[in-house]
């Protein structure tokens, strides 16, 4: 039985196609890590990422671009799903297959990029169709990793466009199907969270492989085009030989933490991978594909003090030369163990703090303490590495004092921060939407996906002693803008005149770089040249030369 795994793109008409690129520019690891467990459990399996391809021809302008905007029109997708067929959708769609080999296989799986995106459902269903079409290939329609509306998969399915329709972590799965599928054994028998016309869920489920077993997989990225991914110079970076390539990689699923907005809080069980394991991973992967680098997609690198320290010292122990980026808790960290990590090869940390707001730390149930947030921040810059924090705007019960609180915070520590994240709060799959009466909401419904207000939010609430959801929405955005202008005014400034920013980037310069402070010295030069220029083009001093 032969296999193939695709990785869908998307479209956002908020980045160009060269930020497009950016966001593209690591492997694609939930396919690299189901393609290893079907590789390693003797099947033949392929893979390729679309993803990239179309970003790179788009943004480097091709005659092979694609024009994913038209995949964005809801209303286009709806009548689609609806009447089964829609010219510009599908030759948009063969221009995507016409890059990749697709035909000779029994099965073929369209991983999902972004599915709250409505682009990236679209072209995988035209995908799909085109597929179907011209090959008679099964489809299998994966990536989607929180429970969506019944309703909706039935009609992909009643519609006839996949086959199958796989949720959550696909590689116990996709195991079971092709293993059904080889033996027939489909008709008998269901297949855990795999939906399908052809499926009775009704019927007890293969249970031929543990879902426990393949929790941390090592991926196996051969076959996709690693030569797209690497990060090479460009005029106006210093100049260097190194040729960047970061791969992703995880050992730590959820959280040991509770949050009360964050998807992992509703989990029972995080997942953490024994540190061996890890370290000869990162070992393998390192020699194999010839990179230092790694973009580690852990919750949190510290999900206990104990477990960082001992990954610190099985690195030193194990000789392991790399360099990697993640996301870090404040709890559990103090500065013995931030000098563990540099040395280990830390060069960026991200961390959650959500608000600076003491009754906003209580609320959320994560209680960090504000003071040593700030001790923690300064003294990583001292170490050298990045300091990145993700903050939420509009959560339950959040006042203009409590923003007040966050702004004070980054203008506090805004020399140790290196850039801001901000999202607008929604409401998602979490503890909070688990037990709302406890953290005083109501009045929680799905909001239509034909409603303008679907690309921030997909459920509305009403705060049972506060505002209600129209006030509400309102505070959220006013919330969501006074601090996006404060973060970019006081430190995002620092690289808003560098484009492309990404990952690979910082690995480049910390890989030509002795220190921090040159990078940082590096983009106030670039800045300022940009700076210099705008100014003299705004007051006529230059004139513009259109290429």
């Amino acid at each position: 039985m032969k296999t193939k795994l695709l990785y869908t793109p998307k479209y956002a008409k908020e980045l160009t196609p060269e930020q497009l690129l950016g966001n593209a520019a690591i492997p694609p690891l939930g396919i690299a890590s189901i393609t290893a467990a079907l590789r390693n459990n003797g099947y033949n399996c392929d893979q390729d990422d679309l993803n990239i391809k179309v970003a790179y021809d788009n943004a480097h302008k091709t005659r092979k671009h694609v024009d994913l905007s038209i995949f964005e029109n809801i209303q286009k997708i709806n009548k689609f799903i609806e009447q089964k067929q829609d010219i510009e959708l599908e030759e948009e769609a063969e221009k995507i297959l016409k890059k990749t080999k697709y035909k000779g296989y029994d099965l073929i799986g369209l991983s999902i990029l972004e599915e709250v995106n409505p682009s990236s459902i679209s072209m995988a269903l035209a995908l799909s169709k085109v597929i179907k079409e011209k090959t008679g290939s099964d489809v299998l329609l994966g990536g989607i990793n929180y429970p969506r509306p019944i309703t909706e998969i039935n009609d992909f399915l009643q519609a006839g466009l996949v086959d199958y329709v796989s949720m959550g972590d696909g590689e116990s799965r996709l195991l079971d199907l092709c293993y059904a599928l080889e033996n027939n054994k489909l008709k008998k028998f269901g297949v855990r969270s795999v939906f399908s016309k052809k499926i009775d869920n009704k019927k007890p489920a293969i249970d031929e492989y543990d879902d426990k077993y393949f929790r941390f997989q090592r991926p196996d990225f051969t076959g996709l085009p690693l030569n797209l991914y690497r990060f090479k110079w460009k005029k106006g970076l210093p100049l260097s030989r190194t040729n960047i390539l970061a791969l992703p990689y995880v050992f730590v699923k959820g959280c040991t933490y509770n949050c009360i907005f964050c998807p992992a809080s509703k989990a029972t069980d995080p997942q953490i991978n024994e540190i061996q394991q890890v370290v000869s991973d990162l070992k393998y992967l390192s020699k194999k594909y010839k990179t230092k680098q790694f973009f580690f997609i852990n919750s949190t690198i510290n999900p206990s003090y104990d477990y960082a320290k001992q990954f610190v010292k099985e690195i030193k122990k194990e000789d392991v030369d790399i360099m990697w980026a993640d996301c870090a808790n404040f709890k559990g960290i103090d500065s013995k163990l931030l000098k563990g990590l540099k040395d280990a090869g830390a060069i960026k940390l991200l961390f959650g703090i959500e608000s600076a707001s003491e009754k906003m730390q209580k609320y959320i149930l994560k209680n960090i303490d504000i003071n040593k947030a700030s001790q923690i921040l300064k003294e990583s810059h001292e170490l050298g590495i990045w300091n990145e924090i993700e903050l939420i705007a509009g959560m339950p019960y959040e006042t203009d004092e409590d923003i007040k609180n966050t702004i004070n915070f980054v203008k506090v520590n805004q020399d140790y921060l290196d850039y801001c994240y901000l999202n607008p709060f929604r409401l998602v799959d979490s503890l909070l939407l688990k037990k709302p009466e406890v953290f005083r909401i109501t009045n929680i419904k799905d909001i239509m996906e034909n409603s303008s207000d679907v690309k921030w939010f997909s459920r509305q609430f009403d705060e049972t002693r506060g505002l209600k959801w129209k006030q509400k929405e309102k505070q959220i955005l006013k919330s969501y803008n006074t601090i996006r202008k404060a973060t970019d005014s006081i430190v995002n400034h620092k690289q808003q005149y560098f484009p492309g920013w990404d990952i690979r980037l910082m690995f480049y310069l910390y890989s030509v770089y002795d220190n921090k402070q040159e990078i940082l010295d590096y983009f106030k030069e670039k800045n300022q040249k940009k700076q210099s220029y705008l100014d003299q083009v705004k007051y006529g001093i230059s004139k513009i030369r259109k290429n």
